[in-house]
């Protein structure tokens, strides 16, 4: 189900993979909240915006 793409990113399910190590959930979830979301939307509006885009393992209890 993961497959590289030429733009050299991990897609599932046609949403970037993101990697469990590192920061990048963290910024994600960070610029999200100080982008468009920020106009406090909750925690599952948050998540279904971002999960069109994006996806790791248990992406809804980060968020």
């Amino acid at each position: 189900m993961i497959e590289l793409r030429n733009d050299g990113a991990l897609y599932y399910m046609d949403r970037i993979w993101v990697p469990l190590k590192g920061d990048v959930r963290t910024l994600i979830i960070d610029e999200a909240y100080k982008s468009k979301y920020s106009i406090h939307p909750g925690a599952d509006k948050m998540y279904y915006d971002l999960r069109d885009r994006y996806w790791w393992p248990d992406m809804k209890k980060d968020i």
